[in-house]
């Protein structure tokens, strides 16, 4: 049983004071990465959420428990938000379950855009309608409205949480790795993975809504220094494995955000291939019998006359 469904056992709400929440164990923040919005850039606001000691909160892929951070926005409609960008996760033990999440402090950038014609305004307030779980061992859901209003103009300096937007910018993973569905059987995936060197993976983090348990995956060296990784499946799983994706966590300092994200497909085997050629050879064959028979029609048959 999910622990997601405390979220409905607990409400706690509070109001908002000078744009910033501050309830017993989390506090969530609007924060801007410079003091103006320039309409000619790309702009990134985040959304900052505090937690206490031993609390956590959670990524995209929650794990098996939990839910992540849902934002609803309010802004101009000459104005667009894009996605959340959410920094690489960690792995948090909650007997029996895994979660996927962040502790202590985690900063979700959002860019703004303007998208309109003509800037008619001098300024944008945001506003921010956020729903978020904070987690030890019970779970606790939180709301908040947050506002932002800034001047918008081209000439601005950073703010002083500028430094925050560098650092978890680097924390984003970026990098796209392909790899190869190698085997699957109803217990467990296979993906073989080249490039990277076993001894720098530490973890796997699924893609939302992928089939696959989450437990922690199996390490190997493949055949031509291949990564090897060994991934559980949901029992009686039907879901669709092609392809696969996820976050491979690794101990490298090549990789800014020490992840990759790793998109897994099964190769294209031989006896595709040749079912391929058979149809296309099957749909000639058709195409041939059919002209053939048009032309029996029109040669005239034996002992007919010829005018």
């Amino acid at each position: 049983m999910k622990q997601g469904l405390f979220f409905f056992a607990l409400s706690i709400s509070f109001s908002l004071a000078q744009g910033v929440t501050k309830p017993i164990h989390t506090s969530a923040t609007l924060i801007t990465e410079y003091d103006a919005i320039d309409p000619t850039q790309e702009n990134f606001i985040g959304i900052r959420i505090h937690l206490e000691k031993n609390w956590h909160t959670y990524y995209l892929n929650p794990g098996d428990s939990g839910a992540p951070p849902k934002p609803k926005w309010q802004l101009p409609s000459e104005w667009t938000l894009g996605p959340l960008l959410w920094p690489t996760p960690k792995r948090i033990s909650v007997p029996p379950f895994f979660a996927f999440g962040y502790e202590k402090e985690v900063l979700l950038m959002v860019p703004l855009t303007f998208t309109g014609h003509t800037v008619r305004r001098n300024e944008i307030t945001i506003r921010l309608d956020l729903e978020w779980l904070a987690c030890k061992v019970e779970c606790i859901p939180y709301f908040a409205t947050l506002r932002k209003t800034l001047p918008i103009q081209s000439q601005r300096l950073k703010s002083k949480d500028a430094p925050l937007f560098e650092r978890v910018r680097s924390l984003i993973p970026k990098q796209k790795h392909k790899a190869l569905i190698t085997q699957v059987t109803p217990q467990a995936v296979t993906l073989k993975v080249t490039g990277i060197n076993y001894k720098q993976a530490l973890d796997f983090i699924p893609h939302p809504n992928m089939p696959l348990a989450h437990i922690l995956p199996e390490f190997s060296q493949s055949t031509g220094q291949a990564l090897q990784i060994v991934l559980k499946r949901y029992p009686a799983s039907a879901q669709r494995l092609n392809p696969l994706k996820g976050l491979l966590i690794l101990n490298s300092s090549q990789h800014s955000s020490n992840a990759v994200i790793v998109e897994a497909e099964s190769p294209k085997t031989s006896s595709s291939f040749a079912a391929k050629i058979a149809l296309c050879l099957g749909v000639l064959l058709i195409l041939f019998l059919t002209i053939f028979k048009i032309i029996l029609r029109k040669v005239p048959q034996k002992g007919n006359s010829i005018p």
